[in-house]
């Protein structure tokens, strides 16, 4: 069974198991959870690339999975493209290969649930949210309560598909998902204002797996943290105090500046927003 297949059996599941689980709380529980679970019916997708990614994304118009990069890199190198796959994943690469061929998941485009903020910073500093309505009801999407390669692998290495399928929505079902998946005590401790980073952040992020292509004419506005452009100004201050930069710094700077007149050009808003350290 495909992640997709997979997806749209437990979407129904996850819907049946919220409204269980309403009729089991108590009215004040019940009533945030439900206003949790309509907030996330308007989550979106997100993907966080790193300044590199961005400005790739952008020339090309087009977001490359890994195997299209692999390609790319094996042309330009002269290597073998599972050896390019390797060197850009790293630790990750079996791991990857054997999610895609056991829930037939190759060349697909990974994201992240998305409700605002600066996203999954782990990944990347811009946060590239795509417009809310790039997605249809009956496109081939999935949503995992978690990260597919982190949290649902069984102890003899291979992935827990039973754990997968009750932790697996469709895109119409993804509201019941994300409130299924949040701890009461933490909703409780928070407002609205908090929710997005409860959806998305460096912590915890909901993976989402969809097989269509991304172009810059679905993204609805990329942000980056106040605290990032802090870091770049930094240097000009150590330099004008006679230092000097190194080449890796002197690279993030022209990636920076590349991205910013290439967003530009493509009339994509750059948002710069306040984050918690």
């Amino acid at each position: 069974m495909t992640i997709f297949e997979l997806a749209l059996q437990g979407g129904p599941g996850r819907r049946a198991e919220f409204e269980a689980l309403l009729q089991q709380l108590e009215p004040d529980h019940a009533t945030a959870l439900t206003r949790f679970a309509a907030a996330a019916g308007d989550t979106r997708e997100a993907i966080n690339m790193r300044p590199v990614a961005l400005a790739a994304f952008l020339e090309s118009d087009r977001y490359t999975d890994i195997h299209e990069l692999s390609l790319a890199l094996a042309d330009t190198f002269g290597v073998d493209p599972d050896i390019a796959m390797r060197a850009w994943l790293g630790e990750w690469c079996n791991k990857r290969s054997a999610f895609e061929a056991r829930f037939s998941a190759k060349s697909v485009t990974y994201a992240s649930l998305y409700l605002g903020g600066p996203g999954a910073r782990r990944y990347g500093i811009f946060c590239v949210a795509l417009k809310p309505n790039v997605f249809h009801e009956d496109d081939a999407w999935a949503c995992l309560a978690g990260d597919s390669l982190r949290d649902f692998l069984a102890p003899d290495g291979t992935f827990d598909v039973a754990r997968i399928a009750l932790n697996v929505s469709d895109r119409s079902h993804r509201q019941y998902l994300l409130a299924l998946s949040i701890e009461l005590d933490q909703l409780a401790a928070t407002t609205p204002d908090d929710w997005p980073s409860i959806v998305c952040s460096d912590s915890r992020n909901f993976e989402v797996i969809f097989a269509r292509a991304v172009t810059s004419s679905d993204v609805d506005v990329v942000r980056v943290c106040r605290q990032e452009i802090a870091a770049y100004a930094q240097v000009f201050t150590r330099v004008a105090a006679g230092g000097s930069l190194a080449v890796d710094e002197r690279l993030a700077l022209s990636h920076y500046h590349l991205v910013s007149k290439m967003l530009k050009s493509r009339n994509i808003n750059l948002e710069v927003i306040e984050c918690m350290s």
